[in-house]
């Protein structure tokens, strides 16, 4: 009995729309504001340049909320609302591009800008290159997948409280 298969194959353009929850920052670091867990979305499109690889551009929303570090008696904390912005260029590896189920790895590159307004009606943007590893698995037309966005700049590094981490669940058609 043969299966159709909806994942990635050559020649074949696909595009994806999904959303997710992002959890902020790097792990294992400490310090800065606190970030609470957000909602993103996102639209994809991939064209299929081998059997098991395509390459694509990805553009993606994320929100989120936050509190300010705590500054001691008399200086007050304040609340944050985060709103990213970024687009990148990204290719992945299918592993099994002909089946119903097929697994896939992935990597990102691009740009992203965050706009943060705090209570104290204050705002910074910030502007920040954007590095993505991804994994996940397409089972039919839905893909579910773990993408982290490691921002970074040249005077700084490696950003954390720009970096989200990402668990989607999208539509490919």
């Amino acid at each position: 009995m043969a299966t159709t298969s909806f994942a990635q194959e050559k020649g074949v353009q696909r595009f994806e729309i999904g959303g997710g929850i992002n959890a902020y920052g790097i792990l294992g670091t400490c310090g800065g504001p606190v970030r609470y867990f957000g909602p993103g979305a996102y639209f994809e499109y991939r064209y299929g340049i081998a059997d098991h690889f395509d390459i694509g551009g990805q553009i993606h929303y994320k929100y989120g909320k936050g509190e300010s570090e705590f500054f001691g008696d008399g200086t007050p904390g304040y609340g944050m609302v985060y709103n990213q912005v970024g687009v990148k260029a990204v290719a992945d590896y299918n592993v099994c591009p002909s089946r119903s189920v097929s697994p896939y790895i992935g990597v990102g590159g691009g740009l992203g800008t965050m706009i943060e307004s705090r209570s104290d009606n204050t705002e910074d943007i910030s502007i920040y290159g954007i590095l993505a590893p991804r994994i996940g698995v397409q089972v039919w037309h839905f893909r579910i997948a773990l993408e982290i966005d490691f921002a970074f700049n040249g005077q700084y590094g490696f950003l954390s409280p720009e970096t989200s981490n990402a668990l989607n669940l999208s539509f490919t058609f």
